[in-house]
């Protein structure tokens, strides 16, 4: 047997005997910055799921834009008006796996994948008015690598990086690009454990 069938089978035991203890309820929010025809957009999520001695994570999310991305179209050839304003936003449903791959200290590096289902939508407007609104079908894959670096049990920095592919038709793909995170976070649950500690103490 090669190396990384080896290293492949025990990975997968792993997650086996993982599996059968008993997991921990986590719930977050996810902020990503990605990009919509060049200009910066925000990612927003809320994310319930389980969790794995420390290592995986199940979970599913709701996601979408926070602001819809404008664009100013002027003597487009679809419309008969000068100046139209399209308006284009996402939602969609996710599910998602993530495995802790290294801890080293504080330090502690993570694979996501999400693969999910959704729909982008586009408002087209002409003096304040909606003179046409397209609806597509939307299949967002994910995957990049985090890292999080622990301050304390419960607040940390966390950052990461990846790519989110859309599948459907030629509007939905123009929606792929990377995506980046970097912020603060917080877990509720080990603040809530350790005030709890000390109030038994």
């Amino acid at each position: 047997m090669s190396l990384s069938a080896k290293a492949q089978k025990i990975s997968l035991d792993s997650a086996r005997t993982w599996l059968q203890d008993k997991p921990r309820v986590i719930v977050g929010f996810h902020n990503r910055n990605t990009l919509v025809n060049t200009d910066k957009v925000k990612l927003y999520g809320g994310m319930i799921g389980l969790e794995y001695r420390n290592k995986l994570k199940l979970y599913v999310g709701i996601y979408g834009f926070g602001n819809e991305n404008r664009a100013v179209l002027t003597n487009s050839s679809l419309f008969e008006e000068d100046t139209v304003v399209r308006l284009t936003s996402v939602s969609n449903l996710s599910v998602g796996v993530e495995y802790t791959f290294y801890t080293h200290k504080r330090w502690s590096f993570s694979a996501p994948v999400q693969l999910g289902f959704g729909a982008m939508y586009t408002d087209y407007f002409s003096n304040n008015a909606l003179i046409e609104r397209n609806d597509l079908g939307l299949f967002p894959l994910e995957g990049g690598v985090n890292a999080y670096y622990e301050i304390f049990s419960w607040f940390g920095i966390k950052g990461g990086a990846g790519y989110r592919l859309n599948i459907g038709k030629a509007p939905v793909r123009k929606l792929s690009a990377p995506y980046y995170s970097i912020g603060l976070s917080f877990v509720i649950i080990n603040l809530y454990r350790e005030i709890e500690g000390r109030i038994g103490n």
